[in-house]
């Protein structure tokens, strides 16, 4: 006769008040409501601030603005690890406690003085904020909300950024790394710039439309869309990806006044993302910004002479937007407004890339057009 298999160990019950009533799961970090019912952190936390939600998900009571930042509950945690220990259950650490405001006020304080430096000097600063804003959701909302942070960060890209340099080195529409370099926290880890890790804690901040109005109210802001116009043109392929998700959060935030002054290197570093096709990705985030751009008519003039025309429809006939509806659809609402001008038209009719359904014809012009445009098409 064979041996017998051992049998199987019992399982271990978990207590009902070591589960945390969202996740079904261990509490790791258990804290309390002013309800009285405790939770993990991460999971209420994403509960109340990620989703958006304003009761307590027990006793669906309503929770005042200053009643949702929950209490550490030390002695269920204690409870839960012993437990844990005896029964041989994965144990896991203390967890850190979260950053507050005054930590972080210290470090840009500390390293605004650096400004002006070589950038390596600001590297160590950087990358401990990127840490705080990695760790959990409650130190971005930290982070994001300490005064002077977001000034801060938009003064290192304006202070070490290669002004002046073209882009150059772009990807190609669908390139396998976009999900990646888009918006990750761990972008700042693999930044080799300090603009690269200021784009990249700023993109991962995920600022608030009012966070946005208070930078640009401020002092900080008065220069904004040069400081991305200039990161636009910069030869990272890191920076131009972070600065357009970037643009496209605070365009919500601007004033129409702000938004008709577009200065033209900012329109022309916005199409050239559209014409390097740096990936699919940021091509539809690009359209959004061209949208919201070209409703007035001298941004669409200065998008008609950055060759936003061309490279539109070019992206249409081409690569069909990646396969993309939706972004088919934003390109051709891009185009349509960006051509919703004489010259804009006239440069239209004039991209032919093996198609003449693109020729334009205004009222009055013979049914097939001709050749060159009439004089009424031309600009």
């Amino acid at each position: 006769m064979g041996e017998e298999s051992p049998a199987p160990a019992p399982a271990v019950e978990v207590p009902s008040y070591f589960v945390c009533p969202i996740s079904l799961e261990i509490m790791r970090d258990p804290v309390t409501l002013s309800t009285g019912i405790t939770y993990d952190r991460e999971s209420i936390e994403r509960w109340v601030f990620t989703d958006g939600h304003g009761e307590c998900p027990v006793t669906k009571q309503r929770l005042a603005p200053a009643d949702r930042e929950p209490t550490p509950n030390h002695t269920l945690r204690r409870l839960i690890q012993g437990w844990c220990a005896v029964h041989a259950v994965e144990r896991f650490p203390t967890p850190r406690p979260p950053v507050d405001a005054a930590r972080v006020a210290a470090i840009v304080d500390a390293a605004r003085p650096l400004l002006r430096e070589q950038e390596e000097a600001l590297m160590a600063p950087l990358r401990e904020l990127a840490d705080i804003v990695a760790e959990s959701d409650r130190n971005r909302r930290c982070v994001q909300g300490a005064p002077g942070v977001v000034e801060f960060l938009l003064s290192v890209v304006k202070e070490h950024g290669s002004v002046g340099v073209d882009a150059t080195s772009a990807k190609p529409l669908g390139s396998s790394q976009e999900e990646t370099t888009c918006g990750a926290v761990q972008d700042s880890a693999k930044a080799s710039s300090a603009e690269e890790a200021a784009l990249s804690i700023l993109h991962s901040l995920k600022l608030s439309e009012e966070s946005f109005k208070r930078v640009l109210e401020g002092s900080g802001g008065e220069d904004f869309l040069e400081t991305m116009a200039c990161v636009l043109r910069r030869p990272s392929y890191l920076s131009r990806m972070q600065g357009i998700h970037l643009l496209k959060s605070a365009l919500p935030a601007m004033p129409p006044a702000r938004l008709t002054s577009a200065s033209a290197a900012l329109v022309d570093g916005v199409v050239r993302v559209v014409a390097d096709r740096l990936s699919a990705k940021a091509v539809k985030v690009v359209l959004h910004v061209l949208y919201r751009l070209c409703p007035w008519n001298r941004n669409r003039v200065k998008a008609v002479d950055s060759g936003a025309v061309s490279a539109l429809v070019r992206l249409l006939l081409d690569e069909g937007c990646g396969g993309d509806r939706r972004a088919c659809e934003l390109a051709v609402v891009a185009t349509t407004t960006s051509a919703a001008t004489r010259r804009g038209a006239w440069r239209w009719w004039h991209t032919r890339r093996g198609s003449r359904r693109w020729r334009v014809r205004r009222r009055g012009c013979p049914p097939r057009a001709p050749r060159a445009p009439c004089a009424r098409c031309t600009p």
